[in-house]
């Protein structure tokens, strides 16, 4: 048997006030559709939790069509593209991720989805 290593994608929405962040499920193929509905899945957390959403900066990923944009601006939330080429305007995020990233994930060999979707809710928690 061959193994092969597969990249898979996770959306992260980080609530800096609250000190909260929300991971969503892992996929293969992340898709502008898929980014779409995490955002969707997103905003019913926000609200069955009764948390603020306010603004929300990010890149300018190509995952990000104008519908990520339209869903959050429905409920209130203000998107705010950042610079091009600019990762200290998302130090938050990219400290997320370096710690994800040194602090859990490079310490197992992931089995699949579900086991980095475990790891990461727990490293999350």
């Amino acid at each position: 048997m061959k193994w092969a290593a597969k990249p898979m994608h996770l959306l992260a929405f980080i609530l800096i006030e609250m000190q909260q962040v929300w991971v969503s499920p892992c996929t293969l193929c992340l898709t502008q559709d898929r980014v779409a509905q995490r955002a969707r899945n997103f905003l019913m957390h926000l609200e069955s939790a009764k948390l603020p959403g306010e603004l929300l900066p990010r890149d300018r990923d190509g995952k990000f069509a104008p519908i990520f944009d339209t869903i959050l601006k429905s409920f209130g939330v203000e998107v705010k593209k950042l610079l091009v080429r600019s990762p200290n305007l998302n130090a938050f995020a990219e400290r997320f991720v370096q710690a994800l990233t040194y602090e859990c994930l490079n310490h197992f060999v992931i089995l699949g989805h579900k086991h980095l979707d475990y790891l990461v809710s727990t490293f999350v928690d």
